[in-house]
């Protein structure tokens, strides 16, 4: 079986209504629950996956990053990455768990309500998220950047990036469970997937405070994510409303990337130089996104 075919196989469990009742199903073979070694090589690969996203905070802290020019590409290529997770992977997939559980009809209401309820709570959490103190001596480049805005975008990056692991850690565990050769090879799949998550969530956050260690602590809580979305996978994989809970989840974690990347991301990127080289890495962030996922068979 290839990765791709297997992925797919994987995901479907996360559609389960009920999980005695559908254990014969002719969708997909039902793995056993995981024993005690099992699951530690599960949260080992998984922990490997999320902190991948360590690499791309890498990219963000290469030479002249910090120039207006690097600074709206990257920028715009974080929005870039979340606006194309939203549409192509986190919408489709939650309305498939939704309509699973809830048919077409009520699946797809659900999935619009789940999807403006995130951009809700990203814009509350946009009034509530505090403002960060000027700070004396940044480099003359970085002092027309918005500071505030920008620690606000990367904090908010951190819960959708964060909320977008979760699931890939249950992905993984599945994997383990089932065949821990498949199983290593999904970890490694995601962790490169997860590389440009990585520039998301540093990018705004090395803006914003100048100070690498911050960054990198950002990036370590949206990646740590992974294992934990594979301890509560377990919890949850006999549960029956695993189903609807993935399905929410994805839908609000895309309206929560969306506004996020055309409310804050993508202007600020554009307000600081040409407004061409935001949208370059807009682009470019799309494209390394299809790329990834096409090649890596996660879509």
């Amino acid at each position: 079986m290839n990765i791709y075919s297997y992925i797919c196989r994987v995901k479907k469990i996360c559609k389960i209504a009920n999980w005695s009742r559908r254990k014969n199903s002719q969708c997909y073979n039902a793995p056993d629950m995981p024993n005690s070694t099992t699951l530690l090589v599960a949260f080992s690969l998984a922990l490997l996956a999320g902190m991948s996203t360590m690499l791309g905070a890498a990219f963000a802290f290469a030479p002249g990053s910090r120039s207006p020019r690097s600074f709206a590409v990257a920028l715009g290529f974080s929005a870039g990455v979340m606006v194309f997770i939203s549409f192509m992977e986190l919408l489709p997939e939650g309305i498939a768990h939704l309509t699973e559980f809830y048919g077409e009809s009520g699946g797809e209401w659900r999935a619009i309500l789940g999807f403006f309820v995130g951009i809700a709570v990203v814009a509350l959490l946009d009034v509530l998220i505090p403002h960060i103190p000027h700070r004396e001596g940044r480099p003359e480049t970085m002092r027309s950047c918005q500071r505030s805005p920008l620690y606000r975008i990367g904090i908010i990056a951190v819960v959708a990036i964060a909320l977008h692991n979760l699931p890939e850690g249950l992905i993984t565990l599945v994997g383990v469970a089932d065949d821990i050769h498949i199983g290593f090879i999904l970890a490694v799949a995601i962790a490169i997937h997860n590389i440009p998550e990585g520039i998301s969530v540093a990018a705004p956050v090395y803006a914003a405070t100048g100070s690498r260690r911050t960054a990198l602590w950002y990036t370590f809580v949206a990646g740590i994510a992974e294992p934990v979305g594979a301890f509560l996978g377990y919890l949850l994989l006999r549960s029956c409303l695993v189903g609807v809970l993935c399905g929410f989840a994805f839908t609000a974690v895309a309206g929560i990337m969306v506004y996020l990347s055309l409310d804050q991301m993508l202007p600020t990127a554009r307000a600081h130089t040409d407004p061409h080289w935001a949208m370059m890495g807009f682009v470019s962030g799309m494209l390394c996104m299809a790329v990834s996922i096409l090649l890596l068979g996660l879509g």
